[in-house]
């Protein structure tokens, strides 16, 4: 009983061979082996053609939020820093146009020369804040630039102040105090936050540029593992396929070349016919007559 359960069953043993032969790649017919191969190649491709569709689309789209949110808003925001620094410098030029101070002869030009470039950074600065507020999204980045806009209004409004009264001849001591007190606080301020603003878009685009660099490895793993499990298996097919096909020619040029031809027997023609019937009848007579002279 122990041996009989040791020793498998020939039914078994020929379940498990038939299922081996059935699993095997030899068993498979030409045409399926080639509809597999193309399949296997057809969906390799696919892969292959959404992947790269997807990172030229991953890429378009990286590079438009690139250009469109944080390059424009790095530049917006430069320039209103820019605005301010204009300013501060376009006012000190203008205070030196006082009557008693020693540098207002050096200058040949009225001090309205300097207001108006004042007035015109200033409208500029408003205008590009509209623009920059447009284009902000909501989050931390929102609450930044609120900051920024309230203090810009702030110096706005105090740098207008004062060029209104230096355009009234105003050019004291005290409005002067007043506008280096306006520099060091709301001037100084404003700079300060949209630096803090122009960083969190370089930020932000860091991690844009780190997001479509691990988008461009997880393309290449895909594109790695579309050749091992798509493209090698149907190469592998390809090639068994060939071989059988091969294999399938030269048996078929041996069995020609092994095979028995068997001659074809033709009746012979009338005419031979006749003349060996006339032959073996006059055969015939000439042992019959020699066999009566014996």
């Amino acid at each position: 009983m122990a041996r009989f359960l040791r020793k498998p069953s020939k039914m078994a043993k020929l379940q498990s061979d038939t299922l081996n032969e059935m699993l095997s790649f030899n068993s498979l017919r030409l045409t399926q082996r080639y509809m597999l191969v193309f399949v296997g190649y057809f969906l390799s491709m696919a892969v292959v053609i959404g992947m790269g569709w997807h990172g030229l689309m991953s890429a378009r789209d990286s590079l438009g939020a690139l250009h469109d949110k944080s390059l424009q808003r790095i530049l917006l925001a430069e320039s209103i820093n820019e605005s301010v620094l204009q300013s501060r410098m376009q006012m000190l030029l203008a205070f030196q146009h006082a009557p008693d101070s020693p540098l207002a002869g050096l200058h040949e030009h009225p001090v309205g020369t300097h207001l108006d470039l004042v007035k015109h950074n200033l409208k500029q600065g408003a205008e590009w804040q509209k623009e920059l507020n447009s284009m902000v999204d909501a989050g931390i980045e929102k609450d930044m630039f609120t900051e920024a806009v309230r203090v810009q209004n702030d110096w706005n409004s105090k740098l207008g102040e004062l060029v209104a009264q230096m355009e009234a001849g105003n050019f004291s001591s005290d409005l002067m105090s007043r506008f280096l007190a306006t520099g060091r606080e709301e001037g100084d301020m404003l700079v300060a936050l949209v630096g803090a603003f122009k960083g969190l878009q370089v930020t932000q685009a860091d991690e844009a540029y780190q997001a479509a660099d691990e988008r461009y490895h997880i393309s290449i793993w895909v594109f790695a593992l579309c050749v091992l499990l798509g493209g090698l298996p149907a190469t592998l097919l390809s090639v068994s396929l060939l071989k059988r096909m091969q294999a399938g020619f030269q048996q078929a040029r041996l069995g020609l070349c092994t095979r028995r031809v068997e001659p074809v027997l033709t009746p012979p023609p009338v005419a031979h016919r006749k003349f060996c019937g006339r032959n073996q009848r006059h055969h015939h007579l000439s042992r019959l007559a020699a066999h009566g002279a014996h």
